[in-house]
């Protein structure tokens, strides 16, 4: 059926989101799991906190697979004073076995975040490669390292470009049902 094929992006219920913190946390993608750790933080109330902390957090399947779940908190300050909205993302083992999928969909995430709140930032861990690659290639720019906890970490800064605006077609509109057991599906 296609629905197994699709990729879904939606807005998770907060009675959803211990369950899909769980799920999460014990399916974390290997380079996740490491940063977590090198931030001092890999256990389940960080993955959790993420989730809840969040302005907005979003759930990302292919078919019933949990993919990823990625959203924006409350900016931050960079240690040179400049200011960002946090995003991140955190993915699960089965990302890996369908990541042109997801970077696929992904930059209409991106889209709609820079859309609505401009600036975007965050810190990745030096030794998460895919994940440095993949935001460099959707346009962030990149800040002197910063040594945290346990590891380096780049800070990025990410803003709408076109580079971004060409995904704004596959939008995430729908993502704001209030009910959420329905599902938006970019639009390809």
């Amino acid at each position: 059926s296609s629905d197994l094929n699709s990729i879904r992006i939606r807005a998770l219920r907060p009675s959803e989101y211990l369950e899909t913190a769980k799920r999460l946390y014990y399916n974390l993608r290997e380079a996740d799991a490491r940063e977590a750790d090198r931030l001092g933080m890999k256990c389940l109330a960080y993955v959790f906190a993420s989730i809840w902390h969040s302005k907005e957090v979003y759930g990302v399947w292919k078919g019933h697979v949990l993919l990823a779940v990625t959203g924006v908190s409350e900016g931050f300050n960079y240690p040179d004073g400049d200011k960002a909205t946090c995003v991140w993302c955190l993915g699960t083992e089965d990302l890996d076995h369908h990541r042109r999928d997801f970077v696929r969909y992904a930059p209409s995430i991106l889209s709609y975040f820079t859309a609505k709140y401009g600036r975007l930032g965050n810190f990745i861990n030096k030794e998460n490669k895919a994940a440095l690659l993949w935001i460099r290639r959707m346009g962030a720019t990149f800040k002197d390292p910063v040594r945290i906890v346990n590891g380096i970490f780049l800070p990025f800064v990410i803003e709408r470009s076109e580079r971004l605006d060409v995904w704004s077609d596959r939008s995430l509109d729908g993502c704001h049902d209030s009910d959420a057991g329905k599902t938006a599906e970019p639009t390809v």
